[in-house]
C-alpha cells in the first residue's frame, strides 16, 4: 500500500507543477503590469509613497522578479517533463513488475500448497479405504 501511495503522490506532484506554473504566470503578468505603470509614471500602490529613486529601485526589483519568474516557469515545465518521463519510463513499469512478481510468487506458493493438500487428501481417503477393508464386514 505504501508503494502505491508514493506513486500517487508523485503523480499529484506532477500536477502540482502545473499549478505552480499557472501561479507564476499570473504573478509574472501582475509584475509586468506594475513595472510598466511605474516606468510610465502611472499611479501604483507600490509607488504611492516612494520618491523617484525609490520608484526606480522598485522597478529594478520588479524587473529582477520578472526575469526570475520567467526562468521559474521554464524550470517548472522542465521538472514536470522529467517527472512525467520518470513516471512513465521508470516508476510505473518498476511498480508493475514488482507487483506482478509478488503476485506470481504468491500464486506459485498457493499452487504448491494445493498440491501438498491434494496429496494429503489422497492419503486420507486411501487410509480410509484401507481401514474399511480391514473390518471384513460381510
Amino acid at each position: 500500500m505504501m508503494e502505491i501511495g508514493a506513486l500517487l503522490e508523485a503523480i499529484s506532484r506532477k500536477e502540482g507543477f502545473e499549478s505552480l506554473k499557472m501561479r507564476a504566470q499570473s504573478r509574472l503578468k501582475d509584475d509586468k503590469q506594475t513595472a510598466e505603470k511605474l516606468g510610465s509614471g502611472k499611479f501604483t500602490f507600490k509607488g504611492m509613497l516612494k520618491s523617484n529613486s525609490g520608484k526606480v529601485n522598485e522597478t529594478q526589483k520588479l524587473l529582477q522578479n520578472i526575469i526570475q519568474t520567467e526562468k521559474d516557469i521554464v524550470n517548472f515545465d522542465i521538472l514536470r517533463n522529467y517527472l512525467v518521463i520518470y513516471l512513465a519510463e521508470v516508476a510505473i513499469p518498476s511498480f508493475k513488475h514488482r507487483k506482478m512478481k509478488s503476485y506470481l510468487d504468491a500464486m506459485n506458493s498457493f499452487c504448491l500448497e494445493q498440491i501438498k493438500n491434494s496429496g494429503k487428501h489422497s492419503e486420507c481417503w486411501s487410509d480410509f479405504m484401507t481401514t474399511i477393508k480391514k473390518t471384513n464386514f460381510k
